[in-house]
């Protein structure tokens, strides 16, 4: 059996590292401990967030390449030269795809395979259940069902993706979020400095009216403070609709130094779910790992991958998804900030053990060996 791994992430991230998001975090994370492990690693960005520009540089050991925004025989093309160069017969080689299209699921894998790559799919949605028009909902059920019958391996994040991967017989590994997770960044002097921090895009629409209705409602004397991305209309829209409530602050865009500052002085930080959608069932949000990074508390609904792992009380703070409920365990973390801060060094210490990035990536090392 080879023992030297050759890794390549097929359109994991967007526009990295000039782009941040929940993926390009997850996918740099894992890439910087597998070549720390000894890893050749390699990660192509997806082009549908590209310019039309094309090259490679290194950055923590990792090999970061960009192919143009083309046409998919270009692209494809393209594609198929890199791989090319890449393969290293003396080393285990395996491709990691994730991208939104059954074209490049399908051409990836045909190219990929060529060259003599084992193919795995990172399966982080049930996109059936998020498309609203035929579509997208062919699209998906393309790349969620029929292609998965074809991977050497699957990597579902959560528990209601690993019971979809069972019909397929195929091997996974489960890969949950991941994050840095840092003793000495010490506990919180002073208890916060007097918000909750809610972070999402702006289209999570229904959770983000939750979140503000819910605060509207609290008694206490701590702001609402919500990082918001996505579509700048729908944002300006939002904070129009806000606009009256001046204890509601609302930020984008911010460097990612800033908005650890925001996690790690806030009284609580929130994920609301929403029971029985699915999306939610089926998902297993990076920041939710990022906040227990930051030790601090963590204000959630007991849903999907949060009822798995969480214990109310313990590691988070459970609440029902109900306007009232929610209000009433924010003010219960404003009442009880000593009780608050146990259960934040709780789920700290928890994260650390379970999603540790350096140990996900040494467990996921040896199991793509062995593929």
């Amino acid at each position: 059996m080879k023992n030297r791994l050759n890794v390549v992430f097929v359109y994991c991230t967007e526009n990295y590292p000039n782009l941040f998001s929940a993926n390009n975090t997850k996918i740099s994370l894992i890439a910087k401990s597998l070549v720390s492990l000894g890893a050749n690693v390699s990660m192509i960005n997806n082009p549908y967030y590209a310019e039309e520009i094309e090259g490679q540089h290194v950055l923590n050991g990792v090999n970061v390449i960009d192919i143009p925004n083309a046409k998919l025989l270009r692209r494809s093309n393209k594609l198929s030269s890199i791989l090319s160069d890449l393969y290293v017969p003396e080393f285990k080689n395996v491709v990691i795809l994730s991208c939104g299209k059954f074209q490049d699921h399908i051409s990836t894998f045909l190219i990929a395979k060529k060259y003599g790559f084992s193919v795995g799919y990172i399966f982080q949605e049930w996109h059936l259940d998020l498309e609203d028009n035929w579509k997208g909902k062919v699209n998906a059920l393309l790349n969620d069902t029929f292609m998965l019958s074809f991977y050497d391996f699957i990597l579902p994040i959560s528990e209601f993706l690993i019971k979809k991967s069972y019909k397929y017989n195929r091997e996974f590994f489960k890969l949950p979020i991941v994050a840095e997770y840092d003793d000495n960044i010490g506990d919180v002097e002073t208890v916060g400095k007097g918000y909750f921090l809610y972070c999402a895009s702006v289209s999570y629409e229904k959770v983000l009216n939750f979140v503000v209705q819910s605060y509207c409602m609290y008694k206490g004397n701590s702001k609402l403070k919500i990082v918001l991305s996505g579509n700048k209309d729908k944002i300006i829209s939002f904070k129009e609709k806000i606009s009256n409530n001046k204890r509601i602050e609302v930020y984008t865009k911010l460097p990612y130094e800033e908005l650890w500052s925001m996690y790690r002085n806030s009284d609580a930080l929130l994920i609301p779910l929403i029971p029985n959608y699915i999306p939610d069932v089926a998902r297993f949000s990076q920041k939710t790992a990022e906040y227990f990074s930051a030790k601090r508390p963590i204000l959630t609904t007991s849903v999907g991958e949060m009822k798995t792992y969480f214990v109310d009380k313990k590691t988070v703070i459970f609440s029902d998804y109900d306007t009232k409920d929610y209000s009433s365990k924010m003010e219960w973390i404003s009442s009880n900030s000593k009780k608050a801060e146990i259960i934040a060094k709780q789920g700290y210490e928890f994260a650390k053990e379970h999603f540790d990035v350096c140990k996900v990536s040494k467990e996921l090392y040896k199991y793509l060996l062995k593929i």
